[in-house]
């Protein structure tokens, strides 16, 4: 999907809620990278537990502020794809964003 977005024009960011950063079980850089390597333009992580109380936890809109920041986009002419209704299809919401909700889980 990244890829044809992206052969499309279209920037591909990552907002994403990550508390193995911070418990120390994944690498920052090395998360970041990944998700450069996936396709992502840039990548935006919160790496707080829900109970830190942070602005950047989605669905809070911390992660999308700092996207705002750095490249000045719309929120109409943006779409959220997730896989949690609690975090990203609620940020999308609140946002007034088109989001897309994506199973996850095996195929089998």
């Amino acid at each position: 999907m990244i890829k044809k977005l992206k052969e499309s024009k279209i920037a591909v960011y990552c907002l994403t809620n990550q508390t193995h950063i911070n418990s120390g079980d994944m690498d920052y850089e090395d998360f970041k990278k990944s998700m450069v390597k996936l396709g992502f333009d840039d990548v935006f992580v919160c790496p707080h537990t829900e109970f830190e109380n942070c602005e950047c936890r989605k669905p809070k809109r911390g992660l999308i502020e700092q996207a705002h920041k750095k490249y000045n986009f719309s929120n109409e002419s943006a779409i959220i794809i997730g896989d949690s209704y609690k975090s990203d299809m609620r940020l999308a919401m609140e946002e007034s964003t088109l989001g897309i909700h994506v199973a996850k889980g095996s195929s089998k």
